[in-house]
């Protein structure tokens, strides 16, 4: 199973963030027809570490989320409650055990420019789970 499976569940059921952007929580890419605001999570990369004996079941990931929104103070504030949920977080969620989880990265960007404008906060994590 992979990591993602864990994200979105626990992205889907963390109240606050339920309650800025509903169901609009995304696994690479959001829709083109997409309501804002809205969510994106992917995996960047994974490391399988190994052990003396061959391969451990431990796995680190990179996971980019980023929160898109019409207005900055509004993607800024989905991105608090993305880093509330995932910073920090361990236990076992979608049957994956994470073993531990932080935010490594926080960036800003207008995405569009056009009226309206779409604003992202990307953010980063090194989520540790077992396979």
């Amino acid at each position: 199973m992979t990591v993602a499976i864990a994200i979105y569940s626990r992205l889907s059921n963390f109240a606050a963030l339920v309650a800025l952007v509903s169901t609009r929580i995304y696994p690479v890419e959001a829709p083109g027809e997409a309501s804002r605001p809205y969510c994106v999570f992917l995996t960047v990369s994974s490391q399988h570490l190994q052990n003396v004996g061959g391969p451990s079941m431990v796995v680190n990931s990179r996971i980019q989320v980023d929160s898109y929104a019409g207005l900055y103070i509004e993607a800024s504030a989905i991105a608090d409650q993305v880093r509330a949920a995932l910073d920090g977080w361990n236990g076992t969620e979608a049957s994956i055990v994470v073993l531990g989880s932080s935010c490594i990265d926080h960036r800003d960007f207008i995405e569009d420019l056009a009226n309206p404008p779409l604003y992202r906060v990307s953010q980063d994590f090194s989520v540790w789970f077992r396979e």
